[in-house]
């Protein structure tokens, strides 16, 4: 399983979450996310703008910069359910800063999927 990254930009207040070692192929922007898909279809990154405020809002509870530089790591997990791609992306922090993790759940459309609405 390949192990996911994270950089966060305190000063453009973006956090960008990508498979080590992962090509992008294809990008989708949808709000503030950016996803990045690989020549398999896979995701290879998610990059979250406006990220203190989006994810505040995804994970119900107070998101600052200072939280957000403290992440020490991530995991990212995708399950395709009918024509929906779920996320579930997965913070750990310094222990000193914020002793729990966030579970930031996204949905979107999966880009396989055979739309109803074209047929």
């Amino acid at each position: 399983m390949p192990k996911f990254e994270f950089d966060y930009d305190s000063m453009n207040d973006s956090l960008f979450v990508f498979k080590k070692g992962a090509k992008s192929k294809a990008s989708i922007e949808l709000g503030n996310f950016i996803y990045d898909f690989d020549a398999l279809h896979q995701i290879a990154g998610i990059e979250i703008l406006s990220a203190t405020d989006t994810l505040a809002e995804l994970v119900n509870h107070e998101v600052s910069k200072e939280l957000l530089k403290s992440i020490k790591s991530t995991d990212v997990k995708t399950r395709i359910i009918s024509n929906l791609l779920m996320i579930r992306i997965q913070l750990a922090f310094n222990s000193k800063v914020f002793d729990k993790e966030l579970i930031v759940p996204i949905q979107v459309p999966n880009i396989e999927a055979h739309s109803h609405a074209t047929s």
